[in-house]
C-alpha cells in the first residue's frame, strides 16, 4: 500500500514539473513473465490476424496488447499507480491509447518534439487519422520500460505543461526549452514515468548504434468528459477474472471512438 506522504509527493512533483518516476506496476518477477510473453511476439510480423507484431516507420507494436496475458492488464492497471492518476485527474479514467513497441537504434524514425492533449479520429473516407488539439484536455501518460535502455529514453520540458497545451508539435521551438529537457536514459527495466500529456516531450533520438532495442510499455489515461479512444480486445477467457475497476479502465462494453494504431 502505498504511503500519503508519498503519493502527496507525486501529486506535488506532476503539479509543478509536469512528471514524476514512480514505481514499476508490477513485481520483478511478474515483469520477467511479461518480457518473455512479449519477446515471443516480436519475432514474427502479423500476418492474416494472427499474433505477432505490426511494423511502421522502423517500430513494431506489439499486436493486441491486452490479449497476451492478464500479466499485462495487471501492468496496465495497478491499483497505487490509478489512484495517483485519479486524483490528478480529478475524475475516474479510462485508457484511451495503449501500446507495447520495441524501437530500433538503426531503424525506427525520428520522433518529434510534441504534446499529446488531442483527440484522434479516424476518417473512414480518406483512411488517415485526423488529429483535433483539446487545449482544456488534462491527463496523464505512462511510460514503463521493459528492457534496460542506455539511449533513446523519454525526454520530457519540465513544467510545459502549464503552457504547451495549444500546440501539438514544437520542433522549431527547441532552443527556447533545452535548458528545461529531462532526459530518462540509463534507467533499468521497470522504470516507469507518469506525466502530464500536456507536456511537450519525445523519444531521444538515438546517438549511437545499440545492439539491444528498446521495449517500452505506453498507455494514455483519460478523464470521463473525453471520448473512449481505441477499441482493446480481450479474450473471453478474462471476462470473470476482471476486477470492476479494470473494467472501467479497459472500457469494458462501450464503444471505441477511434480506430487502433499505426
Amino acid at each position: 500500500m502505498m504511503t500519503l506522504n508519498l503519493k502527496k509527493e507525486i501529486l506535488e512533483k506532476l503539479e509543478i514539473d509536469g512528471y514524476c518516476e514512480v514505481e514499476c506496476p508490477v513485481s520483478e518477477e511478474k515483469l520477467k513473465t511479461i518480457n518473455t510473453i512479449i519477446k515471443q511476439g516480436f519475432l514474427e510480423p502479423m500476418i492474416n490476424g494472427q499474433i505477432g507484431y505490426v511494423l511502421s516507420k522502423g517500430y513494431k507494436y506489439l499486436f493486441q496488447t491486452f490479449s497476451w496475458s492478464l500479466d499485462i492488464v495487471s501492468y496496465y492497471t495497478n491499483n497505487n499507480l490509478i489512484d495517483i492518476i485519479e486524483t490528478y485527474q480529478g475524475s475516474k479514467v479510462h485508457i484511451s491509447n495503449y501500446r507495447i513497441y520495441s524501437s530500433s537504434s538503426t531503424k525506427s524514425s525520428k520522433m518529434p518534439w510534441h504534446t499529446d492533449n488531442k483527440i484522434d479520429v479516424f476518417d473512414e473516407d480518406k483512411k488517415v487519422f485526423i488529429t483535433k488539439l483539446a487545449p482544456n484536455d488534462k491527463g496523464i501518460i505512462m511510460i514503463s520500460y521493459l528492457s534496460d535502455v542506455i539511449d533513446g529514453g523519454l525526454q520530457i520540458v519540465r513544467g510545459s505543461h502549464k503552457w504547451a497545451h495549444k500546440k501539438e508539435i514544437w520542433d522549431n521551438d527547441e532552443n527556447d526549452f533545452k535548458n528545461d529537457i529531462v532526459t530518462f536514459n540509463n534507467r533499468k527495466a521497470g522504470t516507469t514515468i507518469i506525466y502530464d500529456y500536456r507536456c511537450i516531450h519525445r523519444a531521444k533520438p538515438y546517438a549511437k548504434t545499440l545492439d539491444e532495442d528498446r521495449i517500452s510499455a505506453f498507455a494514455q489515461f483519460s478523464g470521463e468528459d473525453m471520448p473512449i479512444g481505441e477499441p482493446i480486445l480481450l479474450p473471453t477467457e478474462f471476462a470473470d477474472k476482471l476486477s470492476e475497476r479494470q473494467k472501467q479502465l479497459l472500457n469494458y462494453n462501450k464503444k471505441p471512438t477511434t480506430k487502433n494504431w499505426p
